[in-house]
């Protein structure tokens, strides 16, 4: 952080991610209308914990709206391999998302348009005004914009493993602003985007070691080697044209959000407690009247 305190800690949460993590770690659970609640009871608890543990000033929840469509323009298979969403899981959304606003979080959701693009535009304009940004998302797509002062958060073995940097280039094998080329090359299988046939992450670190980025490969492409290498990458020059618009976060001007548009609202908190108990979630109710937003030392 240059040894300058951020004047704010954003905590950017991916909510189909959460929410659906939630739903295949636990059990299910009802209501007492006999409605699925693991999903809402997982992604409460879970975000609680979060919130205790880095304590952020800031923060929004950002939901999928659809597919982007020029993505769509450019792969009609894009995502495409992807089951559809469960329907005991559709059903919890709109309760989640009733949740989020009640406990004075940001809600966001457009349509036709996927969180990954507001997401990034979020964290983005948070880091110009200065302050300190965490994204908690297992999607890799992310690491492209994580510098000093945005990090990305991952789950691993019951905790948060956070991407500085140095991180990504330790996990990786390059910077992150090298990240959109290496998945150019190698490709998202999660995205069913092809990389190039025969390039794996090493190989892709390796190029992107020597040449620094493909545009700089294919300006002295002919010092590749070997040869065969080479030529795979002369024969998928337009694939990886293509996937590097598929894989660059779109930046979205409507949802260049000030810090203030983005700070904690007072929690409804009897509006909150009435909907813990019509949902049978009375352990997630709170004993006592602390405030649930407090002001943190930051880290």
């Amino acid at each position: 952080m240059n040894g300058q305190k951020p004047a704010a800690r954003v905590l950017i949460v991916d909510g189909h991610a959460l929410a659906y993590k939630m739903f295949h770690a636990l059990p299910e659970m009802t209501s007492p209308a006999g409605a699925p609640t693991n999903a809402i009871f997982g992604f409460i608890k879970s975000l609680r914990r979060t919130l205790e543990e880095l304590q952020p000033t800031h923060g929004a929840v950002v939901w999928d709206g659809g597919l982007s469509t020029e993505r769509l323009a450019l792969l009609p298979e894009y995502k495409a391999q992807r089951a559809p969403m469960p329907d005991s899981l559709r059903s919890q959304l709109s309760p989640i998302q009733q949740w989020v606003c009640l406990a004075g979080w940001k809600c966001i959701r457009q349509d036709a348009t996927e969180a990954d693009d507001i997401i990034g535009t979020l964290a983005l304009e948070a880091e110009r005004s200065g302050a300190e940004v965490l994204i908690l998302s297992p999607d890799k797509d992310f690491m492209q914009i994580v510098s000093e002062r945005v990090h990305l958060l991952r789950a691993r073995g019951g905790g948060l493993e956070r991407y500085t940097p140095g991180v990504v280039r330790e996990k990786i094998g390059v910077a992150p602003e090298q990240i959109v080329d290496w998945l150019s090359l190698v490709g998202d299988a999660s995205d069913h985007i092809e990389g190039v046939p025969g390039v794996g992450a090493k190989t892709a670190a390796k190029l992107l070691g020597e040449f620094g980025s493909l545009s700089a490969l294919f300006e002295r492409v002919e010092c590749v080697q070997p040869e065969r290498l080479r030529k795979l990458l002369e024969t998928h020059k337009a694939l990886l044209e293509r996937n590097r618009e598929l894989i660059t976060l779109t930046r979205l001007p409507q949802w260049e959000l000030s810090l203030e548009r983005l700070a904690f609202r007072q929690t409804d908190r009897a509006a909150e407690e009435k909907f813990l108990g019509d949902w049978g979630l009375k352990s997630l109710q709170h004993k006592q009247q602390e405030p649930l937003f407090k002001q943190a030392e930051l880290f």
